[in-house]
C-alpha cells in the first residue's frame, strides 16, 4: 500500500496550505473577494477531476523537492503571488503540521479521520458550488480507496509518510510558545489524550487461571491522564470525527496585522539534507508544471466573478532569521557576474599569444632530430 500514500500526503498538505493562506489574508486585511478568490482558485485547481485521477494511480511519492515544486504551483495558480521566503515559510508549516498530526495518531484509522477533518474544513474556506461538488467527489474516491484497507496497510501507509518526514525536524514557534516541540525539533508526545471509542484505558492487569476466567485483577498508575471517547468515529461525508487533528489550528488565532510574526515563523531546521535536482528530477518538474498547467486552465479562473489582475502578497513579513539571512548573503557572493569583466579581452589576447608560442615551438621541434636538439644546445 505504500503506492498509495500519494493521495494522503497531497490533500493533507493542500489542506494546511488553505489553512494558512487563509488565515494570513485575513490577518493582512486583504480585500474581501480577494481573498475568496485566491481560495477558491487555489482549490479549484488542487480539487480538479483529471488532477485527482493522476494522483489516485498506484505510484511512488514524489521527492521532497518536487513535492515543493506542485505546491509552489498551486499557490500561484490564482491572483497571488509569494516571494521566495513567504514560499518557504509556507511550505515548512505544511510540512511541520502535518508531521506533528501523524505522530499524534493514537491508531491506524485515524490517518482516514485526519483527511476527512481536512477536506471538511475547507468547505467552509470555499464558496462556490462548483467547489464544493469537487470536494463531494474527492471524499468519494477517499472513501473507495480507503475504506477497504486493511488496519495493518494503512499503520504501513503511516509509516511510509512517517519516513518520508523523518529527517526533517524544523522548529516551529507555534509548536514551541504550545509546548508541543522541543528546541531541537522533536515533538513532545503527551499522555493527557482522548483514546478511541471501545478501547481500554490503560491501569489494569488481569489475572486468569487454567480455566480462563478472572481470579485477581490488579491495577497500576499508567503515568498518564487517559479518557475514553464517547462515541464511535465516523467516516461518513458529514459524520463526527471525533478528533481534532487535521482541523484548522489557526482558526483560533485572532487574525491581526501587527500580530507577533514570530508566531508563524520556521526558526530553523535541523535537516542535514540538501536537495538537488537530477534529470529525473527536473523531468518529473516539468511534468508537474504541464499538469497544473493543463488542469488549472488559467482562462477559466479568470471567469465570472473573478479578478484578473495578479497581486503581489507577502505571506510573512520580511525574514529576519539570521541563518537564512546568511546564506541569502552567501548565495550573493557565490553568484557569477552576469556580464563579461572589462580585463577578460586582455587575458584572452595573451592566452591566444601563449597558445601560438606554444604550438610553433611544437612544430619546430617535430622538424628536428635529437643530434639537431643537441647541438643547438652545446655548440661545442
Amino acid at each position: 500500500m505504500f503506492d498509495h500514500s500519494l493521495p494522503l500526503l497531497f490533500l493533507n498538505l493542500g489542506g494546511e496550505m488553505m489553512y494558512i493562506i487563509d488565515q494570513r489574508l485575513k490577518a493582512q486585511e486583504v480585500d474581501v473577494e480577494k481573498a475568496k478568490t485566491v481560495l477558491n482558485d487555489i482549490g479549484k485547481i488542487m480539487l480538479n477531476q483529471r488532477c485527482l485521477d493522476e494522483l489516485f494511480k498506484p505510484q511512488e511519492v514524489y521527492n521532497r523537492q518536487a513535492l515543493k515544486t506542485l505546491f509552489h504551483d498551486l499557490a500561484h495558480a490564482s491572483i497571488m503571488r509569494l516571494n521566495e521566503i513567504s514560499m518557504d515559510k509556507l511550505f515548512d508549516l505544511m510540512i511541520m503540521v502535518f508531521k506533528y498530526q501523524l505522530v499524534q495518531c493514537s491508531k491506524p484509522q485515524d490517518l482516514l479521520l485526519i483527511t476527512l477533518n481536512h477536506l471538511d474544513s475547507i468547505r467552509y474556506l470555499l464558496t462556490t458550488p462548483f467547489c464544493h461538488k469537487q470536494l463531494d467527489v474527492t471524499y468519494f474516491m477517499l472513501i473507495k480507496t480507503y475504506s477497504q484497507v486493511t488496519s495493518g496497510d494503512l499503520q504501513n501507509i503511516r509509516f511510509h509518510l512517517l519516513s518520508f518526514f523523518q529527517d526533517i525536524r524544523i522548529r516551529v514557534s507555534l509548536f514551541l510558545r504550545q509546548g508541543l516541540q522541543n528546541n531541537d525539533g522533536g515533538f513532545i508526545i503527551s499522555t493527557n489524550y482522548t483514546l478511541p471509542y471501545e478501547y481500554e484505558v490503560p491501569g489494569s492487569i488481569r489475572l486468569y487461571n487454567s480455566e480462563g476466567c478472572i481470579c485477581d485483577l490488579l491495577n497500576f498508575s499508567p503515568g498518564g491522564k487517559y479518557t475514553q471517547a464517547p462515541e464511535p468515529s465516523s467516516l461518513e461525508l458529514r459524520g463526527k470525527r471525533c478528533t481534532t487533528l487535521g482541523t484548522n489550528v489557526y482558526s483560533a488565532i485572532k487574525p491581526h496585522k501587527k500580530e507577533d510574526e514570530n508566531f508563524w515563523s520556521t526558526c530553523d531546521s535541523v535537516s542535514s539534507e540538501q536537495w538537488h535536482f537530477t534529470d529525473t528530477d527536473c523531468g518529473l518538474r516539468e511534468e508537474l508544471n504541464l499538469l497544473i498547467k493543463q488542469l488549472g486552465n488559467r482562462q477559466d479562473t479568470k471567469g465570472e466573478g473573478s479578478l484578473s489582475s495578479v497581486t503581489t502578497f507577502n505571506l510573512f513579513e520580511e525574514d529576519t532569521d539570521p541563518t537564512r539571512c546568511q546564506a541569502k548573503r552567501s548565495d550573493q557572493m557565490l553568484s557569477l557576474p552576469t556580464k563579461e569583466p572589462l580585463h577578460s579581452a586582455t587575458l584572452k589576447n595573451v592566452m591566444t599569444e601563449m597558445s601560438e608560442i606554444e604550438s610553433g615551438i611544437e612544430e619546430n621541434l617535430k622538424n628536428k632530430d635529437l643530434i639537431e636538439l643537441m647541438n643547438e644546445l652545446d655548440p661545442t
